[in-house]
């Protein structure tokens, strides 16, 4: 077994590698392609890792089973958390590439924005704090009589962070277009990730373990699909044209049909989960929990690349599988099992 895992990782590193190589020569004709293509990957496989360290401080707080279970995966995850430094260093460098309101400060709808906020100054300040912040809620040792302290305010500092961040990295993409709950739909996202790969990975003992993490991916499932049409409609039903026009943008060119496909796999993942006898199946569970993945991928995509006008299908493609392949083979346990283990029991 740790001779088939250990050949899988080296596998999935050289693939990585070689992408990584690729994506580095491109840089050199397409510095902009490559960095939005980088920002994209950085916010599709961060969410797994971050998400992955908040389940462990729900966990602490609530206990059961599901925690138990799924924590050898979440763990390793976890602790990779500081992996995504290195990325994010090269997002900082090449900010005006990607960022509209690095390169021009009329871009924002109001200056004093610009000014007191959105600069690459304080956005590499923000930065700063956030990262010391989920490094420590995610790798840092916690004294055993005060861990449900910890946990505690480890988790309210995720909720302050995140705030921010989903805001500077994400959001601001689109400077002139504002979501009161973009914040929350991006943490609901990274917990949904991060529990729907744990349970693709993570052999589950018994039924009642399954189904304890079935219900909820199903819940969590639920919670993104409601905070994502909430933001819709509010927006829709209040007549607001400079936020309607962030979805326009993502109607045209075949966007509509890629949200259309992920809304299709979280639909299909509900109505696998609605059964009883499913979220009791390893198998369903884990067919549930691809989909669930795809939906965010797909959802993701939508969400972020109609906002960076310089990417490039050939960099995106690229930056995605080089650090995916390049944090999987790093993480440890996260390497797939044999297929019979992963599916789990039925």
């Amino acid at each position: 077994m740790t001779a088939v895992l250990a050949r899988r990782r080296a596998a999935l590193l050289v693939a990585g590698t070689i992408a990584t190589v690729a994506l580095a020569l491109g840089a050199i004709f397409d510095t902009a392609g490559a960095a939005n293509g980088l920002l994209f990957a950085f916010l599709v496989w961060l969410a797994i890792p971050i998400g992955s360290a908040v389940l462990m401080e729900i966990h602490t707080l609530t206990g059961g089973a599901w925690g138990r279970a799924l924590r050898p995966v979440l763990a390793d995850c976890a602790a990779t958390v500081p992996v995504f430094i290195v990325p994010f260093v090269f997002i900082i460098l090449g900010a005006r590439t990607v960022y509209p309101w690095a390169a021009d400060a009329s871009a924002t709808k109001w200056r004093d924005v610009s000014a007191g906020y959105l600069n690459v100054q304080g956005f590499a300040l923000r930065a700063l704090v956030i990262w010391a912040v989920w490094c420590l809620i995610a790798a840092a040792p916690r004294p055993r009589r005060a861990e449900r302290l910890w946990a505690g305010i480890g988790l309210a500092l995720y909720g302050i962070t995140i705030s921010i961040a989903a805001v500077d990295w994400s959001m601001s993409l689109s400077p002139k277009w504002a979501s009161t709950s973009y914040a929350a739909i991006t943490a609901i996202g990274q917990i949904t990730a991060a529990l729907a790969f744990a349970a693709l990975l993570q052999t589950l003992a018994s039924r009642a373990e399954t189904e304890d993490v079935a219900g909820l991916i199903l819940a969590c499932l639920l919670g993104y699909a409601y905070l994502s049409f909430m933001q819709y409609l509010v927006i829709w039903s209040g007549n607001l044209p400079d936020r309607a026009n962030w979805y326009v943008a993502r109607v045209h060119h075949g966007w509509a049909l890629i949200e259309g496909l992920a809304i299709l796999a979280g639909a299909a993942a509900f109505l696998i989960l609605l059964r009883r006898k499913a979220r009791q199946s390893g198998r369903a569970t884990a067919a549930a929990a691809v989909l669930v993945l795809a939906a965010l991928l797909l959802d993701r995509l939508w969400q972020t690349v109609p906002s960076l006008p310089e990417a490039r299908p050939w960099a995106v493609i690229l930056a995605t599988v080089a650090l995916g392949c390049l944090w999987i083979g790093l993480a440890g346990r996260v390497a797939w099992p044999p297929r019979q283990e992963a599916l789990g029991r039925v």
